[in-house]
């Protein structure tokens, strides 16, 4: 088995767009979110209660032998994964089928994109040897992409995690059984949210700064072919100038977003879009009082990602 590549980060944080560029000239084994409660039974056969599910010693053998099957043979359970499959989801499994069934033959390297997985990056870590890429956004565009999309978050399956509040969220247990009890607007659930998940990553960067990769999507999205090709040195992919030439041309057709936000934010703007109006939407779609609270309930995080002229 060839050690797998997890590319994590907040949900919202640009990882497709960074998987599809890395993907572009190197055809791995795509396998999309293995950790979503909506999507994992197909990969792993397992039935996950909790988003953002935490993986430690005391749950890691089920999920070792889950993995290890989905890396080593690419199995997909198709039959369990429709028993749990809206009609509306048909062609997403129809698709990750077709895809397990290609992975088998071709025997490429694994590459998980999954922001479900953040807080079991450790795990992935150890336990394949995986090469870490965790992708970082700007806590106002992910409040304002939450909003936009109307996305409420269920903070109880967090707070349900034990280990996970124990080991890594303790000094947000407050603020997760009141946020747990009743949603706030979705404004402050990102803000805490937002804070949780880059809490953990500084963390990470911390202990793991030499061996993994630190990727703040606006970075990428202004200058991909730089950061493109530092992501290739890192995973020891070959860098060609014609890649590179290439990855300049047709970096551009890679959608950033998925077409429903995509849309919504090309009408916001008038039918024309670009990457800095996508980075800056933020601002057409908070308003001064909720740019404000994110920038001040968040501030104890951001500030070691992002500085006062990131928010001009």
């Amino acid at each position: 088995m060839k050690p797998p590549i997890l590319i994590t980060g907040s949900h919202r944080s640009g990882k497709s767009y960074t998987v599809k560029g890395i993907n572009l000239y190197n055809n791995f084994n795509i396998i999309h979110e293995p950790l979503n409660v909506n999507t994992t039974m197909g990969w792993t056969g397992l039935d996950i209660e909790h988003y953002y599910t935490y993986i430690d010693e005391s749950n890691s053998d089920k999920f070792r032998k889950a993995y290890s099957r989905t890396f080593n043979n690419y199995n997909y359970r198709l039959l369990k994964q429709l028993r749990k499959t809206s009609i509306g989801d048909l062609s997403g499994v129809v698709k990750d089928f077709a895809n397990s069934l290609r992975y088998r033959l071709n025997r490429k390297r694994a590459l998980i994109d999954d922001p479900f997985a953040i807080f079991s990056a450790e795990w992935f870590y150890r336990e394949f040897n995986s090469d870490i890429i965790i992708m970082i956004r700007h806590p106002a565009s992910f409040a304002a992409s939450l909003k936009l999309l109307k996305y409420n978050f269920p903070f109880s399956h967090l707070l349900n995690q034990k280990n996970l509040v124990e080991k890594k969220l303790g000094r947000f247990e407050p603020k997760l059984i009141e946020y747990a009890d009743r949603n706030p607007d979705i404004v402050k659930q990102s803000v805490l949210l937002w804070r949780m998940i880059y809490d953990t990553v500084k963390q990470y960067r911390d202990e793991y700064g030499n061996n993994w990769f630190f990727m703040r999507f606006e970075d990428i999205a202004r200058k991909p072919e730089i950061y493109f090709e530092k992501i290739y040195y890192y995973l020891h992919l070959p860098v060609h100038p014609a890649s590179l030439r290439n990855i300049r041309h047709n970096i551009r057709t890679i959608k950033s977003t998925p077409d429903k936000e995509l849309g919504i934010l090309t009408n916001l703007h008038g039918g024309e879009y670009s990457v800095e109006d996508h980075l800056m939407s933020y601002k057409k779609i908070l308003n001064e009082d909720e740019i404000n609270y994110v920038k001040e309930k968040a501030h104890d995080v951001w500030q070691y990602f992002y500085s006062e002229d990131d928010w001009e």
